[in-house]
This record gives structure tokens, C-alpha cells and sequence, in this order.
């Protein structure tokens, strides 16, 4: 099976990161895959795309460290149908990517949308358009986001395929639970739609009576923005930082607002952080509200608050849900992913 993946842009986020994760496995069960991504995804006047290719595609390629492929991973000028190889699948992944595939001839394969979340944050309009195009199949990750768009929009996805862990990329904490709690640990973004400042006023409030502990924040941004002395930036971290941070947080605070899974949370669970997170995107498929996670709704900042302190002076609890949590996260796999994924390609391919 030839399957071309269009992603918007490459970089060390969450959705980057699984596509080629699923592309890997395709390839692996003796697939031709490649991930096709565009150096500028605005369409400028010929030749300009062309030209600012010649030294921006090998220039990302070089500095795009943060993972490595078994599938062909290919910067291309733009997403014109010109530089798509032909194969029987072409997936969009994201709502800019899925005009394009959508305009594409028969040659470059059957139309797939690949659909992690809702993404009307960013330009509603041209967003739900997209929803309403001629694919031949929708595939989400999360039960949550099929539900969102049904109700929202009418879009009927045709597959949900849950995302798991790649195994061995996040190693189980080798020393014990600690006894007490100090360290938190919470992911940072500008999106209101990660709730951060939720989260982030749940965790004053409990720090006001527990002036111990520290806040370990996760984040891309170039220029982190100024905080107290007890908050601690890991911003545009390597993998291998990113995982001592987990094995160095006591507790994982999660309080999206809106997420098509729910990764960070996961990788903390799976490298023992108890986990306080909100109920929305995958986060049901991991997160059991006192048998793996403590889960509040979303936007509750005196539950988030709650659930932080309950663990903070807990220990027991904390240790139960540090046990079961690692399990639960540890059941989800990546290999599963990418096998449901290519299964819902193969039956199409059969129609």
C-alpha cells in the first residue's frame, strides 16, 4: 500500500510527532509511506515557494532533530498536487492540509482526513469547511472529538483509533515514589484552550498552604515568559530532558479546556507521575477518575485545586494512582494505533 501523509508544518508538537510515530509502523508492516510537508504553507506568485525551498527545506530538515523515521519524510515547496507522489491513500492532517488533498486528482489516492481535534481556534470559517469536503474516510483519535463534531457540525467520522505510547520512548521511573509531594509539573502554552491559567491559579491556591512546592512547566515557546522563583521553565527541551523532567515531578496537573487526546498527561503516567486532569479529548481511555488519574470537569479551577491537594497530603492515594496509572498508560501502544489506522486504510482500498 502506497500512503502519502500531507502534514501543515513539521515541528516538535504533539500531532508532528504521531504522524510519523503511524507512519513508521506502516512502513514497518511493509508499506511505502511518506510524510510530505510544505516550507511555506501560503501559496505565493511562481517561482517564490520554489526558490525559498532551495536552502529553507534543507535548512528545517537539518535542525528538525527531534525525531527520527523509518518513512520517507520529505519537505516540498507547497502542497501543490505537483509534488505528491501517486499512491492509493493521501491523508490530511490538519484542516489547511485537507483543502489541498481534497483538490487532488485520483492519481495521488483515496481522500482520508485525519482528524485529531475541532481546530476552529484558529480560523473557524475556513475550519469547519473543511469538514463538509468529499473524503472517503474520517478518522479521529478520541471518541470525544468524533462526538465534538457531530454535534457541532454534523460530520460523521467513519473510525476512531486510539493513540498509545511508543514503546521504550518513556521509561519507567526506576527509584520509588517519593514520600512527599514538591514537585508539579504542568504543560505550558499560549492556547487558552490548554487552560494554563487554570491550571496555574489551581496550583497558587494550593501552593498558599503547601510553600513547598515547585512548578516544572513543559513548553515550545521560544521566549518563555517571566515567573516567580519557584516556577521552572523547560521550554524547546530534547526528548531526553523532557523525560527526566517526568521522573522528577511528583504530580502531572492537566487543565485542557479542549484536546483531541491528551499526550503529555499520558507520558507523565507512564513515567510515574500521579495525574490531575480534566475529562475531554483521550483523556477516558487513561485517565479513570480514582483507580489511574483524579479527573475534574473542564474550566474547574477549585477541583483542579482540590485534586492537586488531595494528593499533596495523600500519599497513599498518590502511590495507588502512581501504580495503576503507570499500568494503564503502559497498555496503550502505538504499534495498536498504527494497525487500526492501516486496517481502516485497507478496507477502504477494498470497497
Amino acid at each position: 500500500m502506497r500512503v502519502t501523509f500531507l502534514l501543515p508544518f513539521i515541528n516538535h508538537r504533539g500531532g508532528s510527532q504521531l504522524v510519523i510515530d503511524v507512519a513508521n509502523h506502516l512502513t514497518d508492516l511493509g508499506d511505502q509511506v511518506w510524510v510530505v510537508w510544505p516550507t511555506r504553507l501560503k501559496l505565493l506568485p511562481w517561482p517564490l515557494n520554489e526558490i525559498e525551498y532551495l536552502w529553507r527545506g534543507p535548512w528545517k530538515t537539518l535542525t528538525c532533530r527531534w525525531y527520527t523515521s523509518r518513512a520517507a519524510v520529505r519537505a516540498r515547496p507547497s502542497l501543490r498536487e505537483c509534488y505528491i507522489p501517486e499512491g492509493d491513500v493521501v491523508v490530511a492532517t490538519a484542516w489547511q492540509t485537507a483543502r489541498w488533498a481534497a483538490s487532488y486528482g485520483p492519481s495521488r489516492g483515496r481522500k482520508v482526513y485525519y482528524i485529531f481535534e475541532p481546530e476552529i481556534h484558529k480560523d473557524e470559517e475556513g475550519c469547519v469547511a473543511t469538514y463538509r469536503l468529499p473524503f472517503d474516510r474520517r478518522i479521529s483519535i478520541s471518541e470525544w472529538t468524533s462526538e465534538a463534531l457531530r454535534s457541532r457540525y454534523g460530520t460523521r467520522i467513519d473510525r476512531v483509533t486510539p493513540v498509545g505510547l511508543e514503546e521504550g520512548r518513556f521509561p519507567e521511573r526506576q527509584a520509588p515514589p517519593s514520600p512527599s509531594v514538591r514537585h508539579v509539573g504542568m504543560l505550558h502554552e499560549s492556547s487558552t484552550k490548554k487552560g494554563f491559567e487554570d491550571g496555574y491559579q489551581a496550583f497558587l491556591a494550593v501552593r498558599e498552604k503547601h510553600p513547598d512546592l515547585r512548578l516544572h512547566l513543559l513548553g515550545v515557546s521560544r521566549r518563555p515568559p517571566a515567573f516567580p522563583d519557584f516556577v521552572v521553565p523547560h521550554f524547546r527541551v530534547s526528548h531526553e530532558h523532557k523525560v527526566r523532567l517526568f521522573h522528577t515531578t511528583d504530580v502531572w496537573l492537566a487543565p485542557s479546556l479542549q484536546e483531541g487526546w491528551g499526550l503529555v498527561p499520558m507520558e507523565a503516567m507512564a513515567c510515574g507521575n500521579a495525574v490531575v486532569t480534566t475529562r475531554v479529548g483521550g483523556t477516558p481511555y487513561f485517565a479513570v477518575d480514582g483507580q489511574t488519574a483524579l479527573v475534574v470537569d473542564p474550566g474547574d479551577r477549585r477541583g483542579l485545586a482540590a485534586a492537586l491537594e488531595r494528593l499533596v497530603v495523600d500519599t497513599e492515594l498518590r502511590h495507588r494512582l502512581i501504580r495503576q496509572g503507570t499500568v494503564e498508560a503502559r497498555r496503550l501502544k502505538m504499534r495498536d494505533t498504527a494497525t487500526l489506522f492501516r486496517d481502516a486504510l485497507t478496507e477502504l482500498l477494498q470497497e
